[in-house]
């Protein structure tokens, strides 16, 4: 059966979103009330569609472009998402391949060099779509969720806090798709988590300050996911960042911090969700004894068309 990609007009037909799966790992929230589709129609950019012969479509996505990327890392940057594929599709490898080509014209149209993807883990035939066409893995994350309860005396501590020790916390970092990608110096990629962890400070979100003998030793930074809290009609909350200063780690401070974090933050959401590698096996074994449910798996695939700058 052949199969031509290109641009449609808006969403996706309904009778193909009716037979169609979503490849994000975000669809595991759909028992929460996420609704994917409602949430993908929010985005303001136009879909891929693959098609059959007769005109029947496949699979759909989206190239999303990323300014705060661009910006960083000096060339055009764009994610792959809105990414839903045909259950009943005889040839599920061949239809997601043309819906990556399709997106990878549009991505070299645009002057997009860098781009990322993070998809559910279960789906193979995508995995094996996007290696085919020259991405790679470089982030497997355990998602996990929970449901938080407004037990919070206290409401957080202001974003400057977080600033003040941001450095000395983030010293021997190495997880993460950035740390992981070898297309990105080890100094950029600290720079990258520190200029970005700086934004998100200057926005809307939440600081949880850990101190020791009234020395700040540590944070975590939750921010709010305002379209996932529209769709769900639950506030959800996503954990960006928890650290730790060097000198205080393995003492049993993160667990206490990510305590204090969850019941400050319920204040605001009902729902938290954290995303980390499967091989931060401290990290994993705190949000399991945190009470902290484990979803689902996603994969990150990161592909460049031209080197990283230095």
């Amino acid at each position: 059966m052949t199969l031509d990609a290109k641009f449609s007009d808006g969403r996706p037909d309904p009778e193909f979103m009716a037979a169609a799966t979503s490849a994000d790992y975000r669809r595991a929230l759909s028992e929460f009330g996420l609704d994917m589709a409602a949430l993908d129609a929010l985005s303001q950019t136009d879909d891929v569609g693959a098609f059959d012969e007769i005109g029947r479509q496949k699979g759909a996505g989206k190239m999303h472009h990323l300014d705060w990327d661009s910006q960083f890392f000096g060339v055009g940057s764009a994610r792959i998402e809105g990414l839903y594929f045909a259950d009943d599709d005889p040839d599920p490898y061949q239809t997601r391949s043309s819906v990556i080509d399709a997106l990878l014209r549009e991505a070299d149209a645009a002057g997009d060099r860098f781009l990322n993807c993070r998809i559910s883990a279960g789906d193979a035939h995508l995995s094996k779509a996007l290696e085919d066409k020259g991405f790679q893995l470089f982030d497997v994350l355990n998602i996990y969720v929970t449901k938080l309860d407004d037990t919070a005396s206290t409401v957080g501590s202001p974003p400057e806090d977080a600033l003040d020790i941001l450095e000395q916390c983030l010293d021997g970092m190495e997880w993460g798709r950035i740390y992981q990608d070898p297309n990105i110096e080890h100094s950029l990629a600290e720079k990258f988590y520190r200029d970005t962890s700086a934004w998100i400070l200057s926005q809307d979100c939440h600081v949880t300050i850990a101190k020791v003998d009234g020395r700040k030793v540590g944070f975590a930074i939750g921010v709010v996911d305002q379209d996932t809290s529209k769709i769900m009609g639950r506030r959800h909350g996503i954990l960006w960042l928890i650290a730790v200063d060097p000198e205080h780690r393995g003492k049993g401070i993160g667990g206490g911090l990510l305590q204090k974090f969850m019941s400050e933050f319920s204040t605001k959401m009902d729902l938290l969700e954290i995303g980390t590698q499967i091989t931060n096996l401290p990290a994993n074994r705190m949000y399991v004894k945190a009470g902290c449910r484990l979803l689902t798996e996603a994969h990150t695939y990161h592909r460049w068309a031209e080197p990283v700058p230095e």
